[in-house]
């Protein structure tokens, strides 16, 4: 059964190379990672969403800039053998 890792959008730089080096590692039994998680910040996210108020785990539109970038991290910092040939992300009901 194939174990994937999902990932916070949270995270620093710093965290982003850390986990890059682990799951690189032939002994990782890590198959995949999940890039990125919902966020329970609220700094830095599309201004126009009316979604400071809201309280838990945010996903969607609000946080489509971040967890892009942060897929462009990963992306970068990971050897082209760990690299799947699919991404996916979050839904927007237009």
């Amino acid at each position: 059964m194939p174990i994937f890792l999902k990932v916070s959008p949270d995270i620093e730089d710093h965290d982003v190379k850390s986990i890059c080096a682990t799951v690189s590692r032939k002994e990782c039994k890590v198959d995949g990672l999940i890039v990125c998680n919902t966020t329970v910040s609220r700094d830095g996210l599309i201004p126009e969403e009316n979604v400071q108020s809201e309280t838990g785990g945010l996903s969607g539109k609000p946080l489509r800039q971040k967890s892009t970038e942060l897929v462009g991290k990963f992306y970068k910092s990971l050897p082209g053998s760990f690299l799947g040939e699919e991404m996916m992300g979050g839904f927007v009901n237009n």
